[in-house]
């Protein structure tokens, strides 16, 4: 039972005066194997030097050596069951639990049953050209693509440059134009003069699956903690978009067009869970020790599971003792809340949905403090675009987004004073007594007289303060609104192109279409075929192989023509296709792309297996542009230098004449910057169906240099391979020649 400090409004302050016996607890969770059967375990010892008696008194080979985790007196092995007993009879051992699976919060997994999901899969083949069973690929027609000019595509590119620009230039949203979930939290139209003038950034650590270096989201920092995905550059870094979406509710601005509650807020990038959303425990607990000792005021933990841990709860007690705040989703299964936000340290989350009520998929229970919006949310997606979404996963990040808009009024302020403020303010759910809707605008009013009845540990005299009995607005029209169709992408501005009839279709597509090109940015780091800088410099911006040079410009173009063919090169007979592609990079390339049933060294049936999306002529084209966004990001991540001192910035520092920090976005900040612009105009590319070229590299040149950007860079040969490249339009004009120039070497 998790028993809450919260205040009623009805003047009645329940004050908690019972403790959670450790005693009483279930033991630390450890499931039945065979004798000999070897599993991952977390062992807690009693301080640093039972950690080093027990490390040797294990076989090395099978420990997980993790700093972090030793820091706090814990390891991970991989212990048979005998071991187990042993260690367990170990005084310098408090206790020892499987290091078993936590999993993200996201969508609802069991809302429709198998005869309706495969009556909508019948009705998808019908109206697609996806692959049905037993239909093999040979008998798909290449899908046709308008042949444009070089001159139509350039004016094409243009005028969504021009129409992005608008967007990209304002710096607030109209209360009105806010999505509809901020509306209802409040968090559209606050009063300035509740607000400090000078406010403080509150540091939100947001321990997920990472967040991806996308318009609209400002990170302070970003960590990696998932060994298996270290390769993945910072560019594409999660995996999945899961983080990435909760990060746009805590703290997205207006580019994007999707306003997060506190766009001031210090945003950290925790990366604990994988590609599929999941994580061991052991990692969680190495995320809130990270959170810990980087002094993160917030941690949001859109992610639980069923199974009880002693070592987690052992983590966000420690984590709460420290002042942090942790946020939890309930959880998605209609059931009980689960770990952690079951634990009383943790603020525990419900979705709702556009009537204000909690949504039907929402965990519930009497550990929950507070809910917010969780059904039909337009969050932050890959490449600067949106996804709309659900879960108690994105209602967790509105309460995150408000506790830190709280605590930069006094950062002095105490984690529990954030908690029951928040919970205190809130407005009534008609279909629910465990909590209610979070409502930031009248948390901001209330602050002061809160503040003044605030004993330093509790609230005193309740009475004294207002009640929130404002009903919460609803907003069911937008169940019937086409754009929140879950799991649906878009392009911000698609609607103003539209209508210039530059792309029939708009930007609207799935989510498991953008799934297919972000598995592609991916690809070149795990395909034997073109791993490796040294070994395949076309696929990672590198500029000679040997004595052959290779221009990646012309590379990343030659690949995206590929990709609208349908990831099949065998419809090109030559480089000339190709302005500045020589015949020894066509080779490799078109290689690479003959095969029918193969991309690179993999198969196509399991790189889409994998995913758990279909081989499809457009999933293909998709996964195959993503392969050209990889090299549009590795341009500026590789074989570049930086300008002041002329300094390679290279993956590991092995001289003193060389600089470390190829994937690391805080060295030379710009680099990341114009990569970043590159890669989404190029994604707005395949939505238009024009092949990529040298203009996405100039429309990310032509960002301004920020007084942050302390440091430009140069690339090698940038100006050599772009007027090459640009020998279809003639030449570079003087602006673009200017620019390429600046960042040229």
């Amino acid at each position: 039972m998790k028993i809450k400090a919260l205040c009623s409004k009805k003047g009645i302050c329940l004050l908690v005066t019972l403790m959670l016996c450790l005693s009483m607890l279930p033991a630390g969770h450890v499931t039945a194997v065979a004798e000999g059967e070897a599993k991952s375990y977390i062992i807690v010892t009693a301080d640093e030097n039972a950690l080093q008696n027990i490390e040797e008194k294990i076989d090395d080979t099978v420990v997980d050596e993790n700093e972090i985790l030793a820091e706090n007196d814990m390891l991970v092995a991989e212990l048979t069951a005998k071991e187990v007993r042993r260690l367990n009879k170990d005084a310098e051992v408090l206790f020892i639990e499987e290091d078993f699976e936590m999993e993200a919060n996201n969508n609802c997994k069991e809302k429709i049953s198998p005869d309706e999901a495969l009556a909508i899969r019948a009705a998808k083949l019908e109206n697609s050209n996806e692959q049905g069973p037993g239909k093999p690929w040979e008998s798909q027609s290449i899908e046709q693509f308008p042949e444009y000019t070089p001159e139509e595509v350039k004016a094409i590119k243009e005028s969504y440059h021009e129409a992005m620009q608008e967007k990209l230039s304002r710096d607030s949203l109209e209360p009105e134009d806010y999505e509809w979930n901020m509306q209802v939290v409040a968090a559209n139209d606050i009063d300035e003069e509740l607000l400090m003038t000078d406010i403080a950034k509150t540091k939100v650590a947001v321990l997920d699956s990472g967040v991806d270096m996308v318009r609209g989201i400002e990170l302070a920092d970003t960590i990696n903690l998932v060994p298996e995905e270290q390769y993945v550059s910072p560019l594409f870094l999660d995996v999945s978009g899961h983080g990435t979406s909760i990060a746009s509710i805590i703290a997205g601005n207006p580019e994007n067009e999707v306003q997060g509650v506190n766009p001031d807020a210090a945003l950290y990038s925790v990366k604990v869970l994988d590609r599929d959303n999941k994580a061991p425990v052991s990692r969680i607990i190495e995320g809130i020790y990270w959170c810990i000792d980087n002094d993160m005021k917030i941690i949001n933990m859109s992610f639980g599971t069923k199974t009880y841990s002693k070592a987690l709860q052992k983590a966000v007690k420690d984590a709460y003792d420290t002042d942090i705040l942790m946020i939890s989703a309930a959880g998605n299964n209609a059931d009980d809340v689960e770990y952690p936000a079951v634990f009383s340290e943790v603020m525990a989350v419900a979705a709702t949905n556009t009537s204000a009520e909690i949504s039907d998929f929402s965990n519930t229970g009497e550990e929950l403090e507070i809910a917010a919006p969780g059904e039909k949310i337009k969050a932050a997606g890959f490449f600067g675009g949106q996804i709309v979404t659900e879960g108690t996963s994105i209602a967790a990040p509105h309460v995150s987004g408000a506790a830190s808009l709280l605590w930069a009024k006094d950062p002095a302020k105490s984690n529990e004073f954030i908690r029951q403020l928040l919970a205190y303010s809130t407005r009534p759910i008609s279909n629910s007594d465990d909590c209610g809707l979070l409502d930031v605008n009248f948390a901001l009013e209330i602050y002061d007289d809160f503040a003044e009845s605030w004993s330093g540990e509790m609230l005193v005299n309740p009475e004294q303060l207002p009640d929130n009995s404002e009903e919460p607005e609803t907003f069911e029209e937008v169940d019937d609104n086409e754009s929140y169709v879950e799991g649906r992408w878009t392009k911000p501005g698609h609607q103003t192109l539209a209508e210039n009839g530059m792309s029939k279709n708009g930007y609207s597509s799935s989510s498991a279409a953008m799934k297919a090109v972000k598995a592609g940015a991916i690809h070149p780091d795990e395909d034997d075929n073109m791993s490796g800088l040294g070994s395949y410099p076309e696929y990672h911006g590198g500029y000679t192989d040997g004595g052959n040079k290779i221009n990646y410009i012309a590379c990343y173009e030659f690949i995206t023509r590929i990709a609208l063919k349908n990831g099949s090169s065998s419809s090109f007979s030559g480089p000339s296709v190709v302005s500045g592609l020589n015949e020894y990079t066509y080779y490799w390339m078109h290689y690479d792309f003959k095969n029918a049933n193969k991309v690179g060294s993999k198969t196509w049936a399991s790189v889409f297996n994998k995913l758990g999306i279909s081989d499809t002529n457009a999933n293909r084209k998709n996964y195959t542009w993503g392969i050209a966004l990889h090299i549009l990001g590795d341009i500026f991540a590789h074989k570049t230098y930086q300008k002041k001192d002329d300094l390679q910035i290279v993956h590991v520092k092995s001289n003193s004449s060389e600089m470390d920090g190829a994937d690391k976005p805080e060295v030379v900040a710009r680099r990341y910057k114009v990569a970043k612009r590159a890669i989404e105009d190029s994604v707005a590319c395949l939505s238009l169906n024009v092949y990529g070229d040298y203009l996405e590299l100039d429309y990310g040149l032509k960002q301004p240099l920020e007084s942050s950007d302390k440091q430009n860079f140069t690339k090698p040969r940038l100006l050599q391979y772009a007027q090459a490249n640009a020998a279809k339009y003639g030449v570079l004009g003087n602006a673009e020649t200017n620019r390429f120039t600046a960042a040229n070497r």
